[in-house]
């Protein structure tokens, strides 16, 4: 009777866990097709904005050098396109970039949605960041209904991005300086299932009105950091980095680039690819027209901080 007993609980046990993993699955609906379309409205530290729509679709799958297959999704907004595996038997959401490897993660990989710290903290060694996890429930209005979600946290409050059940990333939100972006999901296509309706495309891709430099994020660092900026049309474009005194550490962009948001990462390595020290940095965006020989350069300041 109690060997009966037994194997009665860990039957339970074993069925209750495949019923929390298949509840994870539904907020990473990330299956090849899917496909969803977001409004976005982006603020800018000159207090000018700019809105369009987004679209982002799960266009395949590929095997990395890390030898794990990942669903490729273009574009996911503010992280372009994205690398994704879902493990579904720990529930974990992870994100590829070979950058994170430089961060002691393992593959590669940094978890971005880790199913078992719902409601809770958790330090996320890899990335270097605190980050919440919140259960929440989020009325999403194109789609005049209310969704289970879950909310991460990172930076702080800075960047927030939700997971609604059966529809993937509903919402994402960040702040860059002064300025920052709201992108909202009005439209989803899920396993040949459609949410919502789609708008027309004509006036996506936020064209931005002028050249935008914007602050690194996060600054303070350890040990990388983002750099946004952004071309009213394509350009010759620099990215170097100084120090405090005024030396070249790195060159971390020189190339023509087409108009549009564009982001960059600074690992804190020179061009030795060495890792500099703590201190002041200065990043300067330089751009010439591919028309004229008019340059335009900004610089910013950041922080490292080990």
């Amino acid at each position: 009777m109690r060997r009966l007993s037994m194997t009665l609980i860990l039957l339970f046990s074993l069925l209750l866990g495949q019923v929390d993993s298949l509840e994870f699955l539904h907020y990473v609906p990330f299956q090849i097709g899917n496909r969803w379309q977001y409004e976005g409205h982006e603020f800018y530290s000159d207090s000018s904005w700019s809105t369009g729509f987004v679209e982002s679709q799960v266009i395949g799958d590929t095997t990395m050098p890390n030898g794990l297959k990942y669903y490729i999704i273009d574009h996911i907004p503010l992280f372009g396109e994205t690398f994704a595996r879902i493990d579904s038997v720990n529930q974990i959401l992870y994100y590829y970039n070979e950058l994170y490897g430089n961060d002691g993660c393992n593959n590669n990989e940094w978890d971005f949605l880790d199913y078992s710290f719902l409601d809770s903290a958790y330090w996320n060694d890899c990335a270097n960041n605190l980050a919440d996890l919140h259960t929440t429930e989020l009325f999403i209005e194109s789609l005049n209904d209310t969704f289970p979600s879950i909310r991460v946290e990172h930076w702080g409050s800075e960047t927030q991005t939700l997971f609604s059940e059966n529809l993937g990333i509903s919402h994402i939100s960040y702040a860059l300086g002064v300025g920052g972006a709201y992108y909202k999901l009005i439209a989803a296509t899920i396993n040949g299932i459609q949410y919502g309706e789609y708008m027309s495309t004509s006036t996506s891709n936020f064209l931005p009105q002028e050249i935008v430099l914007h602050q690194n994020y996060p600054n303070p660092f350890n040990p990388e950091t983002t750099i946004a900026f952004e071309l009213p049309k394509r350009s010759k474009v620099r990215i170097v980095i100084y120090d405090i005194l005024g030396r070249e550490v790195v060159r971390l962009v020189e190339d023509q680039l087409n108009e549009g948001t564009h982001k960059t990462i600074w690992s804190g390595k020179d061009q030795q690819n060495q890792l500099v020290s703590s201190g002041v940095y200065i990043y300067t965006l330089s751009v010439s027209s591919m028309e004229s020989k008019k340059i335009f350069s900004k610089n910013g300041k950041m922080v490292l901080m080990k």
